[in-house]
């Protein structure tokens, strides 16, 4: 059952982002602040588009291929006077996507400095897409200064480090303690983790050589640790060893020091210290969340769960302009895709672009959009807009004005899909099933004929 929900999975697969048209934003209170409002008043009119899909470098991600986009816009300031414009441009991603990708920013030919800003996450994309506006994710983000339910900033966190040392080539530790209630507590290089019967907590690691750097972060500063040792004979069989000696590290840190240590040292990446020193904030609402539903123990795995989640990113950044000044305004950014085999044997591949947020500028006209697609998928099959196909194969769309649905196209290796495509599809995505069930029912019919024979020829 397991293996047939995996394959299931495996037919539809977001491995993707969905970007976003740029728009107006005004900050509140000071740049520093993460809370942000579309700007009604703004004076810079957008008067051209031209929005590029390239695939051509037929990279891929493990499900999908990545393209580059470019979002070049032609903007005018219609006031007379000097502007300073926030911009801001929405994306849907993860952080570790984010923090991978190269993104450009420019203004008239000169890069332009940005900051980032961490919403909440997306829980089902497809439910907001078609009506996701730009007021809905300005409206998941908050402001700084959260103050966090489960542990509290001006305590002190204890960091218990665990520095193992055997001869033995590998070996299974076991670190227990009691604690006083139900405390939360934090966990680094552990894989295994159980609260016992007596209330009391075990972390457990798989070691080779020696283990260096396990770390229990706990708000109890009195914690006493017990160790027990498994080694794995022949036939998996497990006997217990007592060849390793653990020397403790006891330190205690500030909490935002804890934080910016558990983010940065974690085995699945960890990030820059800068990074999350700079999102501070987020981070302390991202463990808290974290403990509201895993209050025994937050681990490495939660770490990576927080960097992989799909979530509101937006890039803002600030372009001067002059009394009626004209200036081109571009970003590019890395897209991947929506990868669908629930229909086809070979992949269908759909891309998603917000084009709502540009309806905020004072005006918006003649937008073109270009997709350059791969070559082992080189037809639009479906599309939100009416899209021609040049000679060179690319895809081209424009409107004088702003659409009024997001964007979204798909891509296959035909120009449409049959009904042959259909029903090897089928056969395909049903094969568990047809090997299953299909199999054992075809023997119990031939079974069944062959009992009927037999019967006829004992009654002769």
């Amino acid at each position: 059952m397991k293996r047939r929900v995996l394959f299931l999975l495996l037919m539809v697969f977001w491995a993707a982002r969905v970007l976003g048209n740029s728009t107006p934003v005004r900050w509140e209170d000071s740049p520093i602040s993460v809370l942000m409002s579309v700007d009604p008043n703004t004076t810079i009119a957008v008067t051209e588009e031209v929005l590029t899909f390239d695939f051509t470098e037929e990279e891929q991600t493990d499900f999908s291929y990545k393209g580059r986009v470019e979002a070049s816009y032609t903007m005018i300031n219609t006031g007379s006077e000097k502007v300073n414009s926030s911009m801001a441009f929405p994306i849907i991603g993860s952080i570790a996507e984010s923090l991978q990708d190269d993104v450009q920013l420019t203004a008239d030919g000169k890069e332009v400095d940005h900051a980032t800003v961490y919403g909440d996450r997306v829980d089902d994309l497809d439910e907001v897409f078609a009506d996701l506006s730009v007021e809905t994710i300005l409206g998941q983000l908050d402001g700084n200064d959260y103050k966090p339910e489960n542990f509290d900033m001006e305590s002190a966190m204890t960091c218990y480090t665990f520095n193992v040392e055997t001869p033995l080539e590998a070996m299974d530790l076991e670190v227990s303690w009691q604690d006083n209630g139900n405390q939360s507590h934090f966990s680094q290089g552990f894989n295994g983790y159980q609260i016992r019967e007596d209330g009391g907590r075990t972390a457990s690691s798989w070691i080779r050589n020696d283990g260096i750097g396990l770390k229990i972060y706990s708000l109890q500063n009195d914690l006493n640790f017990t160790y027990s040792g498994e080694v794995l004979e022949e036939g998996n069989e497990r006997q217990a060893t007592d060849a390793f000696t653990v020397s403790l590290e006891k330190e205690e840190l500030p909490m935002d020091a804890f934080i910016v240590e558990f983010m940065t040292a974690s085995s699945y990446g960890g990030l820059p210290k800068q990074t999350v020193l700079d999102h501070l904030d987020f981070y302390i609402k991202e463990l808290d969340r974290s403990l509201d539903h895993s209050p025994a123990v937050i681990t490495e795995s939660d770490v990576e769960h927080i960097l992989s989640t799909e979530r509101y990113i937006i890039f803002v950044y600030d372009v001067p302009f002059q009394a009626n000044e004209i200036q081109n305004s571009t970003i590019t950014y890395s897209t991947s895709g929506i990868m669908d085999r629930s229909r086809t044997v070979t992949p269908t591949y759909t891309y998603q672009y917000l084009l709502k947020p540009a309806e905020h500028w004072k005006s918006f006209q003649n937008l073109t959009i270009r997709v350059l697609p791969p070559k082992e998928a080189p037809y639009m099959i479906d599309s939100s807009m009416s899209f021609e196909r040049s000679e060179d194969g690319n895809y081209i769309a424009a409107a004088q004005e702003l659409p009024t649905e997001n964007l979204q196209f798909t891509l296959f290796e035909k120009e449409q899909i049959g009904t042959s495509d259909r029903i090897k599809g089928y056969i395909n995505n049903h094969l568990y099933g047809l090997l299953i069930f299909g199999v054992p029912l075809a023997g119990l019919l031939v079974l069944g004929i062959l009992a009927r024979m037999l019967i006829k020829i004992w009654k002769k």
